[in-house]
């Protein structure tokens, strides 16, 4: 039996582009979380240097943002390859959904850590780098292994 994921056959050149995708999205989270963490000291700067000093906990959601995404249909070759799919609501409530999960499971884990002003720094921050990294793709995805 063969997983399929909601994907028909999917040609070499989408599987690159769905693979490159994931990749992106999970750096632009992580460096999400990065700047959060920096920004919560006005004399830090952002480092992922920062993310060691993370709770263990907060750190294993990163991974989390991916399944999100997965589970709002984001991966699917329609969303990844068509530039002209309206893709920023859904990215937005996948969003929302992810950070909204991250503060379910520091609460889970009673973690106190967990401070309003990271949280909303890394909904703000993530919005942008991951929606900045989806259009980058889009344009250059044209240009990943053409036909």
């Amino acid at each position: 039996m063969r997983i399929r994921f909601g994907w028909p056959d999917l040609a070499p050149r989408v599987l690159v582009i769905v693979v490159i995708t994931v990749l992106v999205d999970l750096v632009t989270v992580t460096f999400s979380y990065a700047i959060a963490r920096g920004v919560l000291s006005p004399h830090r700067t952002p480092d992922l240097a920062d993310l060691g000093r993370m709770s263990p906990v907060i750190l294993a959601t990163i991974p989390c943002w991916v399944a999100v995404f997965l589970a709002f249909g984001l991966y699917g070759h329609r969303y990844v390859v068509e530039t002209k799919t309206p893709i920023m609501s859904r990215l937005l409530e996948a969003i929302t959904v992810s950070v909204m999960l991250v503060i379910v499971v520091a609460f889970a884990a009673n973690d106190d850590k967990l401070h309003r002003a990271w949280v909303l720094t890394l909904w703000v921050t993530a919005l942008v780098l991951v929606s900045a990294g989806r259009f980058v793709l889009y344009r250059v995805s044209p240009l990943i292994s053409p036909r």
